[in-house]
C-alpha cells in the first residue's frame, strides 16, 4: 500500500485534533485550534508532505517534474533560474526569471494527481548508476558514458569503443513521458548509427581521426532533438580499442615496438650531434682542441670510447 494514504490518516487526526477540542471548549479555544492548525499545516507541506510528494513536492534547481492524472500527463513543474516552459513544452532562456527559492509546489489533491515515477540508470565519469526510482527530470547539461561493444570495421575487425557524450533534456514531456524513457532510446540511436560509421574505415584510420568520428556521431543531433526531446551539446571518443583479447595483446606490442623505436631514433641523433662536437674540437691547437673535447664529454654520455687521434691529443698535452 502506498505509504501515503497513512500520512494522509494522521494528516487528517492531528489537523483535526485542535479544531474539535475547540469546538468542544468554546470560541476561544477554537481560535486557538485553528491557530494550531495553521502552523502545523506549514510545518506539513515544508517537510513531511514534500518530502513525500504528498499534494505538494520539492523541485530543485535545474530539474523538472511530470505531473499525471490517472497516469495521464497534466503538467510540468520546473524550477531553473533565467528558463521557463514556453507552450509548446519546451525549455528556454528567459532572462531574469527567478527560481522558486526552497522549490516547494504544490501540485495538486493527492490521489487525484501525482508526481511520476520511473526507473532510470545511466553511466558518466564516475562509473555506472545502477537503475533506481527517481521523480524528477535533470535539466541541466550533464555527461553520460555510452558504449557499443563489438562494432566493425571495414575490414570486419572487431572493435570497442567508448565515448563521452554531453547531453541537456529539452522538452521533458517528450524525453520522459512520450518515449519511454529518453537515454535508452538515445543511446540505441547513437550506437546504429556508429556502426554504420565504424565500417567506411579500417581502425587504424579511426585511431588517428577520433575528433572526425566524434563529429560524425554528432551529426545526427538534429533529429535526435526532434524526436526525443533532447539536445547533444557535443561528443569526445573516450577510447577506441580491439574488442579480442588477443588482439589486445598484439597492439600493445606494437605500440611498445613503435615507442622503441622512436627511442632509438632520439639516440641516435644524439650520438651523431656528438660526433659533429668532437670532429669540430679536432680544429685548432692542442689547447683548443682539448677544451673543446672536454666540453663535448661534459655534455654528452660519459662512457664515451674515445677515438686514437683524440687520445693522442689528450696525452700530448699532459706530457707538457
Amino acid at each position: 500500500m502506498d505509504r501515503r494514504w497513512n500520512i494522509f490518516f494522521w494528516s487528517l487526526v492531528v489537523l483535526a485534533s485542535p479544531l474539535i477540542i475547540g469546538y468542544l471548549f468554546g470560541p476561544g479555544w477554537f481560535v486557538l485550534g485553528l491557530s494550531i492548525d495553521c502552523f502545523l499545516f506549514w510545518l506539513f507541506k515544508r517537510t513531511w508532505w514534500a518530502k513525500n510528494n504528498f499534494m505538494y513536492t520539492f523541485v530543485s534547481e535545474g530539474t523538472a517534474k511530470i505531473i499525471t492524472k490517472d497516469k495521464g500527463y497534466v503538467k510540468t513543474l520546473i524550477n531553473w533560474k533565467d528558463h521557463i516552459l514556453n507552450k509548446d513544452g519546451e525549455v528556454v532562456d528567459q532572462p531574469k526569471h527567478r527560481r522558486r527559492k526552497g522549490g516547494l509546489f504544490f501540485y495538486g489533491f493527492w490521489p487525484i494527481y501525482d508526481v511520476l515515477i520511473y526507473a532510470f540508470s545511466w553511466e558518466d565519469e564516475k562509473g555506472f548508476h545502477a537503475e533506481r526510482l527517481i521523480d524528477y527530470v535533470l535539466l541541466k547539461s550533464a555527461v553520460y558514458v555510452i558504449s557499443v561493444k563489438d562494432v566493425e570495421d571495414k575490414n570486419l575487425f572487431p572493435l570497442d569503443i567508448d565515448f563521452y557524450c554531453k547531453i541537456r533534456v529539452t522538452n521533458p514531456y517528450i524525453a520522459i513521458y512520450n518515449i519511454q524513457w529518453w537515454l535508452p532510446s538515445v543511446t540505441t540511436r547513437i550506437k546504429s548509427r556508429i556502426r554504420g560509421i565504424i565500417s567506411t574505415k579500417i581502425f587504424k584510420d579511426w585511431l588517428d581521426n577520433t575528433q572526425e568520428l566524434a563529429d560524425m556521431v554528432e551529426g545526427d543531433r538534429d533529429k535526435i532533438y526532434q524526436e526525443f526531446g533532447v539536445l547533444i551539446e557535443g561528443v569526445k571518443i573516450k577510447n577506441i580499442n580491439p574488442a579480442r583479447e588477443d588482439h589486445k595483446e598484439a597492439l600493445a606490442k606494437e605500440k611498445k615496438s613503435e615507442m622503441e623505436g622512436r627511442a632509438i631514433k632520439v639516440l641516435a641523433r644524439a650520438e651523431r650531434e656528438r660526433l659533429q662536437e668532437i670532429a669540430e674540437a679536432m680544429k685548432g691547437d692542442d689547447t683548443t682542441k682539448l677544451l673543446r673535447i672536454l666540453e663535448a664529454v661534459e655534455k654528452g654520455n660519459s662512457n664515451w670510447i674515445l677515438p686514437p687521434e683524440i687520445t693522442q691529443i689528450i696525452k700530448g698535452f699532459l706530457s707538457k
